[in-house]
């Protein structure tokens, strides 16, 4: 009969508690606690880093990075050299990179964000520059195998002030080396290859 009651006792507070918790939440009058935990849940779920966010953990780290750009009517291309230092940031979600090189004689930073949106099963891409006052915003899709994502980023020419986006592409080797090509659309609609950037891991 103690036993009984003790364990009644116990289901009492438990209940009490869960109602005080409730109020101290600040639930407007008139909300449903089930339908609140309900969307905390579907939250929680969306938000929740996968094995996607584990394809960008693979190029977390300090890279050296050999730039080749070309140019139109150049013979060769303009080759740069660079450093790389990526992060995984917010709980593993989102790979932060910043990057600095030597361009044609000129210092160049540049940060990156990039994640992988559950809800609308695709990468998202954030790119901004010391060479611009704009921020490229693009999504992206992988191969299915996580070692090739392809996707577009959104950007204003500065010489004809149109919406423009430039194709992006990821290969990712293995673990100490990956591939960052950028193609551009030339006045005939062909696609051709911009720039190419070559990342090795430092060791």
């Amino acid at each position: 009969m103690k036993i009984k009651w003790a364990v009644l006792c116990c289901c009492a507070m438990l209940l009490a508690g869960s109602a005080v918790t409730a109020q101290e939440q600040g639930y407007p009058e008139g909300v449903d606690p089930a339908e609140m935990a309900k969307m905390h849940e579907a939250m929680m779920k969306a938000g929740e880093p996968g094995e996607k966010h584990e394809i960008l953990a693979m190029m977390e780290g300090e890279w050296k990075v050999t730039s080749k750009f070309y140019m139109p009517g150049a013979k060769e291309p303009t080759i740069s050299e660079g450093v790389s230092r990526n992060r995984m940031i917010l709980g593993q979600r989102f790979l932060l990179q910043k990057y600095e090189a030597d361009f044609m004689g000129h210092p160049f930073k540049g940060i990156g964000y990039t994640g992988y949106d559950n809800l609308q099963g695709k990468y998202v891409l954030i790119w901004m520059d010391n060479m611009g006052t704009a921020i490229m915003i693009g999504h992206a899709q992988d191969d299915g195998k996580g070692k090739v994502i392809i996707g577009t980023l959104e950007y204003i020419d500065p010489l004809t002030e149109e919406k423009k986006a430039t194709k992006t592409v990821t290969r990712i080797i293995d673990e100490n080396k990956h591939v960052f090509e950028m193609y551009e659309r030339d006045e005939r609609g062909e696609e051709k290859l911009h720039a190419k950037m070559v990342y090795t891991r430092v060791k």
